[in-house]
């Protein structure tokens, strides 16, 4: 079964190393790591209202243990990546990615 990332790039599929192949596999898989999160801080403000949306994140760290759950149900990708602070706490943030045609993807 092809990944929706497969499909989408078609025969250059076969140009990603294998590590994005992976990343990008078909099927439910988890992803462990760590993330930075940087941003102008004049930025802060626009971020919360925008994460009161669902929309992206208010916060920044480095070297941040990430893990990124995905799910695939019909011709949709499902992610959460939870990110954990050194206060101890948790971020998540979801996304679904759908294919929109030739190659373009809508996250």
């Amino acid at each position: 079964m092809s990944s929706l990332m497969q499909k989408i790039l078609g025969a250059d599929w076969e140009k990603l190393p294998a590590s994005l192949k992976a990343h990008y596999q078909s099927g439910p898989n988890v992803d462990s790591g760590h993330l930075d999160i940087e941003f102008p801080r004049w930025m802060t403000p626009y971020l919360r209202v925008l994460q009161v949306f669902g929309a992206l994140l208010a916060r920044s760290g480095k070297q941040l243990p990430t893990r990124v759950h995905k799910n695939v149900r019909a011709d949709c990708h499902y992610w959460r990546r939870t990110m954990s602070f050194p206060d101890g706490r948790q971020v998540c943030f979801n996304s679904v990615w759908v294919a929109a045609g030739g190659t373009r993807l809508i996250d």
